[in-house]
């Protein structure tokens, strides 16, 4: 496995000649959902070498050629260490830094108002571009106090309660449906093939928690009173029952899908380590697995975690994936019922 080829900006400025005589090591992390992302770059240090400081920002392209780099995060610094008698310098840091007003507190009623009209309110109001999928322009929030609650907090919870993932990349804010391979646009990509070979070690770890067929969620608005109860999933089995109450028949809905999912991706994970690096595997994205020796395990997993190396060892992808939604492994079946 050849080196790998980066190009690094720090504060806006290319400063990949002045770092590559030093370079040791860059590892990146991309993660579905809400997690942030995050990198680590190790340089050898002569004791002259000027390095970033905490709160700058970097900015990481990575690939196997030169001429055709892809973007992998814009970072804020979160941490600086140095390390005697490696005489090393480690930079570390975190994607979308939700600082600033995102992270003050707000007295806000939202009323008469949809989800996606709610997301691009809050991201024009942070001074950030909203990429909402148009899905959320259907979901109702009929009221809802935001009470002593910054933004950051609240968009969060929204898409947590929503199964979405979040994500603030270059001053936009991104808001999709997590699990379904797509763009914030809709559009469906195509999954990437992976092929096993004598290199890559595939660990697939058969949980079982995952067992429920079925969540309720229960929803109530003051004025009547009464709860109500709504059902995701199939008509029988083993049924998952949340225990929040949800203002609307919308977000019951919305939430009983999320979990349902997050329940079912848990038969199944596939661990990939020491894989040569392929371009496009991120979190999110789809691939297709082959060269499994159990046939029924060589079909579409989702990624839900992807650690992409630059270093001794070469240019490699450690990544945790799952079973993509709506798709079912044959042959094992399923217990607990």
């Amino acid at each position: 496995m050849g080196l790998g080829c980066f190009q690094i900006l720090v504060n806006g400025k290319d400063m990949t000649a002045t770092i590559r005589p030093f370079f040791q090591n860059l590892t990146i992390t991309d993660k579905a959902g809400i997690e942030s992302d995050h990198f680590e770059l190790v340089l050898a240090d002569d004791g002259k070498l000027n390095f970033p400081r905490q709160q700058a920002t970097i900015e990481i392209y990575t690939g196997t050629d030169e001429q055709f780099l892809s973007f992998r995060g814009l970072y804020t610094v979160n941490s600086v260490a140095l390390s005697c008698p490696e005489k090393t310098i480690t930079l570390s840091g975190d994607a979308g830094n939700l600082g600033g007003s995102f992270k003050s507190q707000r007295d806000f009623t939202w009323s008469q108002t949809n989800l996606k009209t709610l997301l691009e309110t809050v991201a024009e109001r942070n001074g950030l571009t909203p990429a909402i999928s148009e899905q959320y322009g259907t979901v109702a929030i009929e009221h809802y106090i935001q009470a002593g609650q910054s933004d950051a907090d609240l968009v969060t919870e929204l898409a947590k309660e929503q199964g979405a993932t979040m994500k603030v990349i270059r001053k936009r804010l991104v808001f999709f449906p997590r699990g379904d391979n797509q763009t914030v646009s809709g559009t469906t990509l195509p999954a990437i093939p992976v092929a096993l070979t004598d290199e890559v070690t595939a660990t697939i770890t058969l949980e079982g928690a995952g067992n429920f067929h079925a969540v309720e969620a229960f929803w109530q608005q003051v004025e009547q009173g009464q709860k109500q109860v709504v059902r995701v999933g199939e008509k029988g089995g083993k049924t998952r029952k949340m225990s929040q109450i949800f203002p609307d028949a919308n977000s019951a809905t919305a939430a009983a899908k999320a979990k349902l999912y997050n329940e079912q991706r848990k038969d199944y994970k596939l661990s990939l380590e020491n894989m040569p690096f392929i371009a496009g595997i991120q979190a999110e994205r789809n691939i297709t697995l082959s060269g499994h020796y159990r046939e029924e395990f060589n079909t579409e997993w989702m990624c839900d975690s992807v650690t992409e190396t630059i270093g001794d060892g070469g240019h490699t992808l450690s990544g945790g994936f799952v079973v993509p939604k709506g798709e079912i492994i044959p042959h094992l079946g399923r217990s607990g019922d």
